[in-house]
């Protein structure tokens, strides 16, 4: 039989380390919320404040059942990524069949969506960086080939498009990744299919995608016969070669406006091609994403405000950098097992941040 000290001093001890974990996570994150005045109108304002030199911490962006076109509950994102903190990501195409993602997003360090550069994003870097931009990506596909001789003769394909659910007026080289679904979508055109890294076959018209490949569409360019067999790489950077942090990335999405850089507010929402009331200078719920000058990040909703409101608003809370989120019924915040705010339909994409 254990001696009852003992075994007392055990339960002790148990009962510390638990705690002593349960106060770790409590002292990496803040929830707050305040009222807020504006230019004579009030606001409320939710959000929560994690501390970005936690050790365990990890943010990742997440996509709705893990494919292009569908939506999830963000408490079931948050839940199957094993989560703590989940808030609202990318405009999406909420109103149509598919939902798809708007811009830029990687997940996992694989771009699955690719934006044209003129609107901002948010990426996260190994530990824990954050940083805010515009940022627009270089893909292409090479094959090597080699002639009679030996001499190798690569083809190459910039890729215009990637991971469209809806068929394109203009769509030049297309790429397919298994997170659009197991097939591509296109009945017509030309398709080379790689599967790790190898050509496996050449087909025209609609075909399965490799889970662990990629189907390149050459719409009515057929290839040519020697590319069958042949080594595949894919080539994904920054068009922009000072934007070399991006390439360091892991999780990417982009939403926009811009709101506070450097601490001063340079919301622009025409800047950034936002011609929609919604974003222009209509009052809606918001999301945004922010840092602080210290290294806290900033997850925060707000009930009605301007896109310039907005941009006040994260500034007041000290936010150094800062991105507005999806909004409307798609802005929300769910912390620690329950809605801080709760969206008012299924998302898309999410951000998700984990402390273990």
């Amino acid at each position: 039989m254990v001696p009852r000290k003992i075994a007392l001093g055990a339960i002790l001890l148990v009962y510390i380390i638990l705690f002593s974990q349960l106060a770790l996570g409590a002292n990496s994150y803040q929830v707050f919320e305040k009222k807020l005045k504006i230019n004579n109108k009030n606001f409320t304002v939710k959000g929560v404040i994690v501390d970005l030199n936690t050790k365990k911490l990890k943010m990742q962006t997440v996509l709705a059942k893990n494919q292009i076109g569908q939506v999830e509950s963000l408490e079931s994102m948050v839940k199957r990524k094993k989560g703590l903190i989940g808030i609202n990501g990318a405009f999406f195409s909420a109103y149509d069949a598919y939902k798809e993602p708007y811009g830029n997003l990687m997940i996992d360090g694989r771009l699955i969506r690719k934006g044209n550069g003129e609107r901002c994003s948010v990426g996260i870097l190994p530990g824990n960086e954050v940083i805010f931009g515009y940022v627009k990506w270089d893909i292409s596909v090479i094959f090597s080939t080699y002639s009679e001789e030996g001499t190798e003769l690569p083809y190459i394909y910039p890729v215009h498009t990637l991971n469209p659910v809806r068929i394109p007026g203009w769509r030049g080289y297309t790429l397919f990744t298994p997170e659009v679904g197991k097939e591509v979508l296109y009945s017509d055109g030309y398709n080379i299919v790689v599967e790790k890294q190898k050509v496996i076959r050449i087909v025209y018209g609609k075909t399965s995608i490799p889970p662990q490949g990629f189907v390149l569409n050459t719409g009515s360019l057929c290839p040519p016969d020697n590319l069958l067999n042949s080594n595949v790489t894919l080539k994904i950077e920054p068009e922009n070669q000072e934007n070399v942090l991006w390439s360091k990335a892991y999780a990417v999405l982009e939403a926009g406006p811009y709101l506070v850089k450097e601490g001063k507010i340079i919301a622009d929402p025409l800047k950034e091609n936002f011609t929609h009331y919604k974003i222009k200078d209509g009052s809606f719920a918001r999301s945004g994403i922010g840092v602080t000058k210290n290294k806290k990040l900033l997850l925060v909703t707000v009930n009605r405000a301007t896109i310039k409101e907005w941009a006040i608003i994260m500034q007041k809370l000290g936010a150094y950098y800062a991105m507005n989120l999806d909004g409307g019924a798609s802005s929300g915040l769910y912390v620690n097992g329950k809605y801080l705010t709760k969206p008012g339909r299924l998302l898309s994409n999410a951000l998700v941040i984990s402390l273990n």
